[in-house]
């Protein structure tokens, strides 16, 4: 079985600038400061929006960068991936709501 730790240290991730998300049924590969996060961000600058007027809802560690860019993030649905062997912090979705959740 492919692991997110085996996969980080064949491809030596961190000298690769590359991020590793380990999901529950998949491992994501992206470059290290490109993520869900800095996507908002573009577009926020893009099409002149604040990121304190955004909303974000996720449900995997991939959109962690995301959430805590956004206004207001919702996090649903999964458990964070623990019990595997990861170069990686475990993360939980937080929840939160604003103005524009409630």
């Amino acid at each position: 079985m492919l692991t997110c730790a085996f996969l980080a240290q064949e491809l030596n991730a961190e000298k690769a600038g590359i991020t590793v998300y380990d999901q529950s049924d998949c491992i994501d590969l992206c470059p290290t400061g490109l993520d869900k996060g800095s996507g908002l961000a573009f577009l926020c600058t893009r099409m002149g929006w604040e990121l304190s007027e955004t909303a974000a809802v996720g449900d995997g560690v991939n959109d962690e960068p995301m959430l805590r860019a956004a206004g207001c993030s919702i996090g649903i649905g999964r458990q964070p991936v623990t019990e595997r062997s990861s170069p990686f912090p475990p993360f939980r979705m937080p929840l939160h709501t604003c103005s524009l959740c409630k």
